[in-house]
C-alpha cells in the first residue's frame, strides 16, 4: 500500500505547475537521467505531482504529441526511480494518455506493454476505471 499527498480543493487553483521549458526537458529524459534528477526538478515535482489529472490535463493541452509521449514515459518511470514522488491515480502520465487519446493518438500495444513492464502503478495509463 502506498500513500499520496492530499491537496485541499482551495489550494489546487493556486498550484504552480511546471512551465513548458521544464516539461520539454523532462520529456527528453531517458531512464538513466530520470534516476539522477536534480534537486530543483525533484522539488518542483514533489509540490505538484499529486495535483490530479483534472489540473494537469489543461496544463498539458499546449504540448505536442511527441512531448506528451515523452512526458508519459517520464512520469511512468519517475515513480519507480523516486518512490517519494509516487502519485498512483494522480500520476500526470494519465493526463498525457488521455490527451493523446482525445487527439486520436491511442497508445499502441508496444507502449502499453512497456508501461506494464516498467511500472507497478495499476492506474496507468488511463487512470481509475
Amino acid at each position: 500500500m502506498s500513500t499520496g499527498s492530499w491537496i485541499p480543493e482551495g489550494e489546487k487553483s493556486s498550484l504552480n505547475l511546471p512551465g513548458q521549458a521544464l516539461l520539454a526537458s523532462w520529456a527528453s529524459h531517458d531512464e538513466d537521467t530520470i534516476g539522477q534528477l536534480d534537486e530543483v526538478s525533484q522539488r518542483a515535482l514533489k509540490s505538484t505531482i499529486n495535483a490530479g489529472v483534472d489540473n494537469w490535463q489543461p496544463h498539458l493541452e499546449n504540448c505536442d504529441s511527441d512531448t506528451l509521449l515523452g512526458l508519459l514515459r517520464f512520469f511512468t518511470l519517475l515513480e519507480m526511480a523516486h518512490p517519494h514522488l509516487r502519485a498512483d491515480k494522480h500520476n500526470p502520465a494519465i493526463a498525457c494518455a488521455k490527451l493523446l487519446r482525445k487527439r486520436g493518438n491511442s497508445l499502441d500495444k508496444e507502449l502499453l506493454q512497456w508501461i506494464r513492464s516498467v511500472s507497478d502503478n495499476r492506474f496507468l495509463p488511463y487512470g481509475p476505471l
